[in-house]
C-alpha cells in the first residue's frame, strides 16, 4: 500500500512542460504540445487543445507512450493538425488528424525505415502538404496528398523549412542555400534574398519574414539575388519561426541564448528590429484578431507554460487555468 502511495505521488509530481503555441485561424483555439515524463528516463510529448480562454484542455495524441508529438500545424479550415512524430526508435515523420483526435494518417516516404519527414505546411485547399523529406539519395521538398499519403518531390536538396503561400501558387522553402521559391508541381527554383532559415509569409502573399541565429528580416517574395552574409553567431543562439500581426505590419520571434528567452515584436522592416521586448518568452504566436500573443514562458528551470500578452508587452496572464 505504501509504494502504492509513493509510486501516485511521484506520478503526481511529474514535470509537465507546454511549447510551441499555434492559433487556429478562427481564433477559437490553441494547439500546442506537451511533454511529462513517464518513468525510466522516458518521456511522452502529446498535441493538446485548449479553448481560447483557457478552459476545456484536451489531448489529440495518446499521453501514456514514449512517442513525441511537437509542432502542431493548423489546416486552414481548422479541421486537422499536422505534426512531427518521432520516438527513441523511430525515425521523425510527418502525422495528420482531426482536430477531435480521430482519422490519424502518418506520411510514410520511401520504403527505408531510417528516411525522415519533417517542417509541414498546408495547401490553402486543405489536401496537400509540404514537408522536408530525407529520402536516401532522393531528399528535398515534397508535396504530399492529405487523403491518399501519396507525394512527389518538387525541389531537390537538404530542405529543412517549408511555408506554403496564401495563394498557394508557391512553396517558400530554405536549404543549405538560402530561402527558396518553387510551384507545387516543381519547375523552377528562384531564390530569394534570406539566408537558409525559419520562414513565415506575410498575411497578403507578398514578402516572407526570415529568423536564423542573429539573423531576423524581411524579403520580398519576387525578389530575387543572393543572401546575406551572415554574422558570426554563438551556436547556442535559437530563433523561432515569425509571426506576423494580421495587419502585416509587425512581426513577433524569439530569441533564444538558453537559459535566457526573450521575444520581441518588431516593425516588419527589412531587419526587424526595435519595438517591444518580452522577457522570458519564446515561440510566440499572434492570434487571429490581432488583439494578443500567446508565447511558452520560460522562468529558468521551472516547467514551461503557456502565456497570453498584448502586443504592446501588456496584460501578461497564463492561458491554461488552474496551472
Amino acid at each position: 500500500m505504501v509504494e502504492l502511495l509513493i509510486a501516485a505521488l511521484a506520478f503526481a509530481a511529474a514535470r509537465v512542460d507546454d511549447g510551441h503555441p499555434v492559433w487556429s485561424h478562427d481564433g477559437r483555439y490553441v494547439a500546442f504540445d506537451r511533454t511529462r515524463e513517464l518513468g525510466g528516463g522516458f518521456t511522452n510529448t502529446s498535441i493538446e487543445i485548449v479553448r481560447s480562454d483557457g478552459r476545456r484542455l484536451r489531448h489529440i495524441t495518446p499521453t501514456s507512450v514514449s512517442v513525441d508529438a511537437v509542432r502542431p500545424v493548423w489546416s486552414p479550415d481548422d479541421g486537422w493538425l499536422a505534426f512531427e512524430v518521432a520516438s527513441r526508435y523511430l525515425p521523425t515523420t510527418v502525422q495528420w488528424e482531426r482536430r477531435n483526435g480521430r482519422n490519424a494518417n502518418a506520411l510514410s516516404i520511401g520504403s527505408d525505415s531510417s528516411n525522415t519527414v519533417s517542417a509541414p505546411s498546408w495547401a490553402p485547399d486543405n489536401r496537400r502538404l509540404a514537408v522536408a523529406a530525407r529520402v536516401g539519395p532522393r531528399s528535398g521538398l515534397y508535396v504530399a496528398e492529405r487523403t491518399s499519403g501519396r507525394s512527389a518531390r518538387v525541389a531537390a536538396g537538404p530542405v529543412r523549412f517549408t511555408a506554403w503561400s496564401p495563394d498557394g501558387r508557391r512553396i517558400a522553402f530554405a536549404d543549405a542555400i538560402s530561402v527558396a521559391l518553387v510551384a507545387p508541381g516543381g519547375g523552377d527554383i528562384r531564390r530569394l534574398t534570406a539566408p537558409p532559415s525559419r520562414i513565415s509569409w506575410s498575411p497578403d502573399g507578398t514578402r516572407l519574414a526570415y529568423a536564423t541565429g542573429c539573423a531576423v528580416g524581411i524579403v520580398a517574395a519576387d525578389g530575387t539575388g543572393r543572401p546575406p552574409e551572415l554574422t558570426p553567431c554563438p551556436p547556442e543562439v535559437e530563433t523561432s519561426t515569425p509571426s506576423w500581426s494580421p495587419d502585416g505590419r509587425r512581426i513577433a520571434y524569439s530569441v533564444c541564448r538558453r537559459p535566457v528567452c526573450s521575444v520581441f515584436v518588431a516593425p516588419a522592416g527589412p531587419n526587424a528590429v526595435g519595438g517591444v521586448q518580452i522577457p522570458r518568452a519564446r515561440d510566440p504566436a499572434w492570434a487571429p484578431n490581432g488583439r494578443l500573443i500567446v508565447y511558452t514562458h520560460v522562468a529558468g528551470s521551472a516547467p514551461t507554460r503557456l502565456y497570453l500578452v498584448r502586443p504592446d508587452g501588456h496584460g501578461v496572464h497564463p492561458l491554461i487555468r488552474g496551472q
